[in-house]
């Protein structure tokens, strides 16, 4: 048996022997006491009737009162002579066919009768195993005596108190199957959890299927949900760590080449070697570190970087970061096509941030098209800005669209410097978006990577 079996079967054990104690001590000590009681109560009764009546109201109804309250009653003048008054008594209540071993109507109870006080005695026959409970009033010099026989209590309580023993130990029987089986319906789900979360401490995210229609279900339901959640995380944090290690090993292709031309131009020249476009060279692969430098610092600024709002208009931003853009996209042999069906572009948003953000996407549509347009388009639906670009990519394009926003994630891993990066352009996207109350949205459909993002914008605008 179980820890939890042997203290439910303990417990339960103490129970059924603190009532079977209670039900014992109450039958020997109490139960006596309490019989004597009720039957002074109803001499009680009677004794107050008689007070009531007259000497002859009162013999004249004895018949009737005996029936009626199923005593002994009796009469005699009242004698303050002790022995002749005890002989007369005693002779009357042998004539009912009440024989006493034990009667005697003491001196002291004669001082309360010539008081005219009601006097109640328990006398104790032993031999006969009962008892004989008498009340004497003084009534107008006439004493009514009015007895009434109990049984002794105390055979019958010895056998019961007997019975309640066996019962106590069938009780214990009882009690030992009860536990067993109360043992099995709590400790067997309880067993079942803890193996439940002995998995998912060894981090295998298993569930438990547990149907008590109690509040130990409840807590297999929580067991579960804490599991999926905790397998999500695990899994998120598995994919982060997967996403780091390329962003390392991609950190490092990026750092490695310049470093390694940097090195070896400087030893060019400390050989003497040195043409005239050393330092050049030198210069150029120092500003493409510094570039990635300045990326991984930007995305750590912009988590806690205060924004400075103010009215922006997206559609003058995008003309501007095009502008940048007319070489780049001659260069790539690209084309710009801009639907603009928006009533306004005015939105509520720093402009240098949202700048970036362009800047960032227009920079990835360029190295990553396949096609020969770029498209844009700028609409306004239900008092926001819908903002989307979409670029054709090559065929057999696979993209991830929820691990694109993670920092570490490159969709290209080729080593083309064309088309490789830090993966950091996006996610700087996605933290702008995000402070401007916004949610940025990649797809890939039919070989078109999608860009999509809404901004509120603002109905009434200031004159300028």
């Amino acid at each position: 048996m179980s820890k939890l079996g042997l203290k439910i079967f303990i417990r339960m054990s103490l129970v059924v022997i603190v009532v079977f104690l209670i039900t014992f001590l109450t039958n020997r000590y109490l139960l006596p006491t309490y019989m004597v009681h009720q039957h002074k109560v109803h001499l009680n009764k009677l004794v107050d009737e008689i007070e009531g009546l007259s000497v002859e109201q009162v013999i004249g109804r004895i018949e009737q009162l005996r029936q009626k309250y199923d005593v002994t009653i009796v009469h005699t003048p009242y004698l303050h002579n002790e022995n002749e008054l005890n002989g007369n008594v005693k002779d009357l209540l042998n004539r009912q066919g009440i024989t006493l071993s034990k009667f005697w109507i003491s001196s002291w109870s004669m001082d309360k009768l010539n008081q005219h006080e009601t006097v109640m005695k328990l006398y104790s026959q032993q031999k006969l195993s009962t008892s004989f409970l008498v009340a004497f009033v003084n009534k107008e010099d006439t004493l009514f005596v009015m007895g009434d026989s109990i049984a002794q209590a105390m055979d019958p309580l010895y056998i019961a108190n007997q019975f309640y023993v066996y019962i106590t130990l069938g009780g214990l029987v009882l009690t030992i199957g009860l536990s067993w089986l109360i043992a099995r319906r709590i400790v067997r789900p309880l067993a079942k959890l803890e193996e439940t979360a002995e998995h998912i401490s060894k981090l295998s995210f298993q569930q438990v299927h547990i149907k008590t229609g109690d509040e130990i279900e409840t807590l297999a339901e929580s067991i579960n949900k804490m599991s999926v959640s905790l397998k999500d995380s695990h899994q998120a944090l598995q994919d982060r760590n997967d996403n780091l290690k390329a962003f390392i090993s991609n950190i490092s292709h990026e750092l490695k080449t310049p470093l390694s031309l940097i090195k070896a131009y400087a030893v060019g020249m400390k050989d003497g070697l040195d043409d005239g476009t050393y330092l050049d060279v030198i210069e150029q692969q120092t500003d493409e570190i510094q570039h990635i430098v300045d990326k991984l610092l930007r995305l750590s600024r912009l988590q806690t970087e205060t924004y400075v709002h103010e009215q922006v208009d997206m559609r003058q931003l995008l003309k501007r970061t095009l502008e940048r853009y007319l070489i780049p996209l001659e260069q790539h042999g690209l084309r710009f096509e801009l639907v603009d069906t928006a009533e306004h572009a005015i939105v509520q948003g720093d402009s240098d941030k949202l700048d970036i953000v362009l800047d960032n996407l227009l920079s990835n549509a360029v190295s990553y098209a396949s096609g020969r347009v770029i498209h844009g388009e700028l609409r306004s639906q239900d008092g926001r800005l819908q903002i989307s670009i979409t670029n054709e990519v090559s065929e057999g394009t696979s993209l991830d669209a929820d691990k694109l926003w993670e920092p570490f994630y490159v969709g290209e891993q080729s080593r083309n410097k064309k088309r490789s990066g830090t993966g950091l352009g996006l996610s700087i996207v996605r933290a702008i978006v995000l402070k401007h109350g916004a949610s940025p949205r990649i797809s890939l459909n039919d070989r078109l990577f999608i860009f999509e993002m809404e901004l509120p914008l603002i109905t009434e605008t200031r004159d300028n």
